[in-house]
């Protein structure tokens, strides 16, 4: 057997959120919406508020992944900690009347870490694609995000996400690609989208 030297293991991402949300766990159910826990809030809605700070923090990430990118990873993690203005300050509550399927949120990549979002929800279409979050009691939503799929997204889906930030002034951070995804109109949108098609 040989000795590996830590540092020389290289992470798969740059970047990640310092904080993830508490979760029960327990056997994974069937009927729930599975997310890698690396992948939490890497598409997220953030309040405009946050505009400047939001700059700042893709210019840090930016150079961070110059200083830290070795072939095909990364030396280090850069956390994000939360942002000066929560989501939860803008009231959000989704409508009952959306058009794609809700189920729980399991996020974990299995044992020995892994469980039930408390509060936690994915609203997906057919491709894969999620909008996925955490309310609280009364139903307000406090973390939002999106969760990519391989494909093109639906119509719907795509829609819900150009009502969201129109409705909830909202920017939508694509820290994968360390950018604000135009959301000015649906086809901005669909051509975001692009980036995580498999062909």
């Amino acid at each position: 057997m040989t000795d590996i030297d830590p540092k020389s293991i290289l992470f798969s991402l740059p970047t990640l959120c310092d904080g993830t949300p508490a979760v029960e766990p327990g056997t994974r159910p069937d009927n729930c919406y599975s997310l890698h826990e690396d992948d939490w809030r890497q598409i997220e809605f953030v309040p405009q508020a946050n505009r400047a700070y939001i700059d700042s923090e893709l210019q840090s990430l930016a150079a961070f992944k110059l200083q830290n990118r070795r072939g095909p990873g990364w030396t280090s993690v850069y956390l994000r900690r939360e942002h000066p203005v929560p989501l939860s300050t803008v009231g959000l509550h989704l409508p009952q009347t959306l058009s794609l399927s809700e189920s729980p949120l399991w996020l974990g990549s299995g044992p020995p870490w892994g469980g039930l979002v408390k509060g936690g929800f994915a609203l997906s279409d057919i491709t894969n694609w999620s909008i996925y979050g955490q309310r609280v009691a009364n139903g307000q939503v406090v973390q939002l995000a999106v969760s990519n799929g391989a494909s093109e997204p639906s119509r719907v889906l795509v829609s819900t996400i150009r009502e969201l930030v129109d409705n909830f002034g909202l920017l939508l951070v694509d820290w994968y690609a360390a950018s604000i995804v135009d959301t000015t109109s649906f086809d901005s949108i669909l051509a975001w989208t692009a980036r995580y098609h498999r062909s």
